[in-house]
């Protein structure tokens, strides 16, 4: 359960309730950025495409090539595939031109392909992209586009028969990966165009082509959580004569149809107050109090915040020649931390860290300097700098609330108890840190606190009080995908199988890229029945070490990795234990020099003798590196491959 600091203000727990259900039926919007990258990625996917196609057509591939071709169109990172099991309406025969004609899973159709088309030139294949649908939404909450598109083969096939021009539609998926938000996409389909169909509605689609122009920057739309939020703000300060913030947040706020006439009226009372308090004119007022401000917030080092309150200050009176040159110094100091921005956002850590300590020796008071690069370093598992950069950051400036809140995050991904409790003390103090506490913007904050303290729960083995604080995770933010998977753990854990395969699904449902959810949903049907599920549940485990195998430094993929290489083990599948205890060995042999005598034992059993011999000597050289005792079983072993050398 959440500490009862969390929600000491009456009535609080309803409004973030009734904000959260709101908030739940809300359509988010794309920004055009977002609709930019969708389309970009689309061609690209495209594109990638038919050289896959033309890669495994060339005929001076080997067969060994072609299969490495394929994996690399097929697997993580570079796949251009959603699954190796997409479905393909099968072209290469050149009568299969209509929806009746045969499937193929993608693998099957790549890796087959040569049987009926090969070329020896690298232009033989056209693709021309006639139509892209609307950006639409899939039941598991992914993105996706119906590409509609012609196709023509122009070498004969393998039969000696010429193809004629096919109309195709693919279904292209989309996520955003790393930190710079740039959409990925994947296909997940590829059928003949039915010509009897209704044509998708273009009114709203992607352009086909953007004729090779740059990706245009465009400021990202704000939603109407984001409005709101500086309505409340505004309506805060203006009731604690904050004039300045109220001018802030109020001019803003005024800017969103949905919050406007609220806004204005806001901002008329906040005028009438004005002039209701002082003789001078309004906004010669405003003019000196937003001044105030932004020399407020220039010394403490928010350029960003201070650059708007002198940019409004200059609007409310125009002769005043001191603000321009004030204002220009800014935005030179706010594009320098907005291109370290953009690095960390691209996943550029290395290339920022840099520029963030050249900035920090310029200006080593600015505690965002120290909070941008605590960010980098964080993400780049250098955990020790970025601990000291967030302790340094404080000491610079502890009134900044956001300070707490990135600190929150990164001890939360650190996934240990002590770790989680520190995060949740963190989001707390990031809460209290803030000027007021029914601000809308807070309730994913409080959401994300109910997960930590959830998980310090979960790892103390208090499963059922766990339960309460991912329930009111999940509440406050319906979307919160790790907290449906680790509710679903907690049930794993009391054994009610049927409530943890529950939540687990819902888990996948909302994002079914997360590892998690599927290594979990493999133990639990592990658990409820292993004779009935075994083939199910290690397929889920493989395919959450695949999707972690991006983040290899993850505690997760040694602990996953030794234990599906110990069910396979058991299930005498020794060929693929091998994979999985090759992959624990690799993170670290000297520590984990036990899984050589594993992956032997292995190879001992599947007939492998002289990898089985090579392992088990590597093992016993590390037992007498340490002064470790050997397995007892191993000279038994050692003699018996010997024996049959």
């Amino acid at each position: 359960m959440l500490s009862c600091n969390l929600y000491k203000y009456t009535g609080f727990v309803l409004l973030l309730c009734c904000w959260s259900l709101n908030e739940a039926h809300a359509q988010r919007s794309l920004s055009p950025r977002d609709t930019a990258s969708i389309g970009m990625a689309t061609r690209t996917v495209m594109k990638e495409l038919r050289q896959a196609m033309l890669s495994m057509a060339d005929q001076s591939n080997s067969e060994s090539d072609r299969k490495d071709i394929a994996a690399h169109y097929l697997e993580q990172p570079d796949n251009i595939f959603y699954s190796k099991k997409a479905l393909i309406d099968d072209d290469t025969d050149p009568d299969n031109t209509t929806p009746d004609k045969s499937q193929k899973e993608a693998e099957e159709y790549l890796v087959q392909f040569n049987q009926f088309y090969h070329t020896e030139r690298d232009n033989s294949i056209e693709m021309t992209i006639k139509s892209i649908s609307p950006i639409l939404k899939a039941a598991n909450k992914m993105l996706y586009v119906k590409v509609h598109y012609s196709q023509l083969f122009k070498e004969k096939s393998g039969l000696g028969r010429s193809y004629n021009r096919v109309y195709r539609v693919a279904e292209v998926y989309f996520e955003k990966k790393g930190d710079g938000g740039q959409w990925r996409a994947y296909i997940s389909g590829i059928k003949f165009e039915d010509r009897n169909a209704p044509p998708d509605d273009l009114s709203s689609a992607l352009p086909v082509s953007n004729d090779g122009a740059q990706e245009p920057e465009v400021r990202e739309v704000k939603n109407e959580a984001y409005y709101r939020s500086l309505l409340v703000r505004g309506t805060h300060a203006l009731a604690d004569n904050k004039y300045a913030d109220a001018y802030r947040y109020l001019r803003e706020a005024r800017e969103s149809d949905k919050v406007a006439n609220e806004s204005n009226s806001q901002f008329a009372s906040l005028k009438s107050k004005v002039k209701s308090t002082i003789t001078m004119e309004t906004d010669s007022f405003f003019h000196g109090v937003l001044k105030a401000k932004g020399r407020t917030l220039n010394n403490a080092g928010r350029y960003e915040e201070a650059k708007k309150y002198y940019t409004y200050a200059k609007e409310c009176d125009l002769t005043d020649k001191a603000i321009p040159p004030v204002i220009a110094e800014l935005e030179n100091k706010v594009a320098l931390l907005r291109s370290l921005d953009d690095l960390f956002r691209k996943g550029l850590y290395e290339q920022a860290i840099p520029g963030y300590t050249e900035a920090i020796r310029s200006d080593p008071g600015n505690a965002d300097l120290y909070v941008g690069r605590a960010k980098c370093y964080w993400k780049s598992y250098r955990n020790a700098e970025a601990r000291s950069d967030f302790y340094t950051a404080i000491n610079r400036d502890e009134s900044d609330a956001d300070i707490y809140l990135w600190q929150g995050r990164f001890y939360g991904s650190l996934n240990e108890k002590r770790y989680y409790d520190s995060a949740y003390a963190c989001l707390v103090n990031h809460v209290n840190k803030s000027e007021y506490r029914d601000d809308p913007a807070l309730v994913p904050i409080y959401s994300e606190a109910a997960f930590n303290k959830g998980m310090s729960l979960y790892l103390s083995r208090t499963y059922i009080v766990a339960i309460d604080s991912f329930k009111s995770a999940m509440s406050l933010n319906p979307d919160f995908t790790e907290a449906y998977c680790y509710l679903g753990c907690c049930y794993y854990e009391v054994k009610d199988n049927a409530k943890a395969i529950e939540y687990l699904e819902m888990a996948s449902g909302k994002n079914d890229k997360y590892p998690d959810a599927h290594y979990w949903y493999g133990k639990t049907l592990r658990q409820k029945d292993w004779t009935k599920y075994s083939h199910e549940a290690i397929r889920e485990m493989k395919l959450a070490i695949d999707l972690l195998s991006t983040n290899m430094k993850s505690q997760n993929w040694f602990l996953w990795n030794s234990d599906l290489g110990d069910i396979l083990q058991r299930n005498k599948n020794y060929e693929e234990a091998i994979k999985y205890y090759t992959n624990c060995i690799n993170i670290d042999p000297k520590r984990n020099f036990l899984y050589y005598l594993y992956r032997g034992e292995c190879f001992h059993q599947w007939g492998q003798n002289e990898n089985a011999q090579r392992d088990y000597y590597e093992y016993k050289k590390w037992c007498d590196t340490y002064g470790t005792q050997p397995n007892p079983a191993l000279d038994k072993d050692l003699k018996e491959l010997n024996g049959t050398k």
